[in-house]
């Protein structure tokens, strides 16, 4: 889901097609209340994000699919969604009407951010081993000042080639799992487009949202930091010797 100044935006996609309903402010707002003509005044924003959010409770424990879906029809261009749920009480619905959109809106809304996603993966991984690298080189130096380390938190030189060749089969989750769960929709709000991308009228993701069957809804996100490595040498560390110890003593005498 996205909002501009302009105009708000659904998508829906099983990472083959995607779906969208675009809409101005006004339809938008003569829409939410030809659905629900007892709401009086609402906010567009906080709106958006109510939609979004029935859409993310549908099929978990909490809220089966019959408490939040009123209806779905979906045809070879189109995809419509009844969604119907209570704020405070008061019942509130919307209808998602979906049409089929283009393979390069897939591609700006979807593939991008996906390639994205991998790219931030990538750079937080290597900076995850820069810091492993330099805790092994502390550790070292723990041990060659001979300060004992228990035994139950000893550890061995960390080789990323070892681990990386351990953990390279471990992906057994389906792909729409990965791409709904928690941790990837957080990751996605975090990425940036490039300078050549961005608009002057950036669009702002509003709410999360799960798939309805097999269609998943995508956030377009905000541009994220690259992230900042601070390199700092390994702290020294100095260990009494014993002839130091004994004048200590000495000294109290």
């Amino acid at each position: 889901m996205s909002i501009t100044s302009e105009q708000i935006v659904f998508y829906l996609t099983d990472m083959v097609q995607l779906y969208s309903e675009k809409l101005t402010k006004q339809e938008f707002s003569s829409k939410m209340a030809e659905s629900n003509p007892d709401l009086e005044d609402f906010d567009t924003k906080e709106m958006c994000a109510e939609i979004g959010e029935s859409v993310s409770k549908i099929n978990t424990p909490e809220t089966p699919a019959e408490f939040v879906l009123r209806k779905v029809n979906i045809s070879e261009n189109r995809i419509e969604i009844g969604l119907a749920w209570e704020n405070g009480g008061i019942p509130l619905s919307w209808n998602l009407n979906l049409s089929l959109d283009s393979a390069e809106e897939l591609f700006n809304v979807f593939t991008s951010q996906a390639v994205s996603l991998i790219d931030l993966l990538l750079e937080q991984r290597a900076h995850l081993l820069e810091v492993i690298q330099k805790k092994d080189l502390e550790v070292e130096e723990y041990r060659l000042n001979n300060v004992k380390i228990r035994p139950h938190i000893r550890t061995e030189r960390f080789q990323p080639k070892d681990f990386f060749n351990k953990t390279a089969d471990k992906c057994s989750r389906p792909a729409m799992d990965v791409l709904c769960s928690p941790d990837t929709v957080a990751l996605l709000a975090k990425i940036k487009l490039s300078p050549d991308e961005a608009s002057t009228d950036e669009p702002e993701p509003v709410g999360e949202s799960k798939p309805v069957d097999t269609v998943d809804s995508l956030l377009k996100s905000k541009p994220r930091e690259p992230i900042k490595r601070k390199t700092e040498p390994p702290p020294k560390i100095i260990v009494p010797s014993k002839k130091n110890k004994l004048n200590n003593k000495l000294r109290k005498l």
